[in-house]
């Protein structure tokens, strides 16, 4: 892609001082009335090439073949991307491999999460976390239905507040605010997976 002169876009956070959680690090680290400045894309993967029209979630796998993921809402299926030969992603030899995800009950694919070689994949609609395995075969159904969870709309692995190493967080939209703009319900999720005898 030929470089292109862009104008700067700048983001200034509307949140009043007292959104920000003291308690946090990661919130402290972000201070209100911040401004960034976006003066350059690098990249753009235009996923229609490879049949992707609502892309929804992005995961990443680094490692020797790094592989960024992504999940498509509307046709329910998760796409694997591959560098090819010229080591670039967004670039017509990118090896692309997919999967659906109707075939395991699920009407939407919102946001996928890597952990290891299996993939954690949420959606709206659903009420369980679908494990499968990198290539799409299915490990297990994780149940969330008593969790209070509406509407599942993202998913990610990162340390958890008690100081553990790995635990898994989920965001919940709740009610669309296409059908309640004034709605505010919006939810994130700890959770920590405990092995059942």
């Amino acid at each position: 892609m030929p470089d292109v002169e862009l104008k700067p876009q700048v983001y200034k956070d509307p949140r009043p001082k007292e959104f920000f959680d003291p308690f946090h690090q990661r919130v402290r680290d972000h201070q209100p009335e911040a401004i960034y400045e976006v003066t350059r894309v690098i990249t753009v993967l235009h996923t229609h090439r490879f049949g992707s029209f609502d892309p929804e979630g992005l995961a990443w796998r680094g490692g020797r073949k790094p592989l960024l993921i992504v999940s498509d809402s509307t046709n329910r299926r998760v796409y694997k991307i591959q560098r090819g030969r010229d080591r670039r992603f967004g670039t017509r030899d990118d090896i692309v491999k997919s999967f659906g995800t109707h075939q395991y009950g699920f009407t939407t694919a919102e946001d996928v999460a890597v952990r290891g070689k299996h993939l954690f994949i949420v959606s709206s609609r659903q009420t369980f976390i679908l494990e499968t395995t990198l290539k799409g075969g299915l490990v297990k159904k994780i149940d969330i239905s008593g969790l209070g969870i509406t509407s599942a709309s993202g998913i990610t692995f990162a340390p958890g507040t008690d100081g553990g190493r790995s635990r898994l967080y989920l965001t919940a939209s709740g009610v669309d605010n296409n059908v309640d703009p004034n709605e505010n319900d919006g939810r994130l999720f700890e959770l920590r997976f405990v092995e059942i005898p």
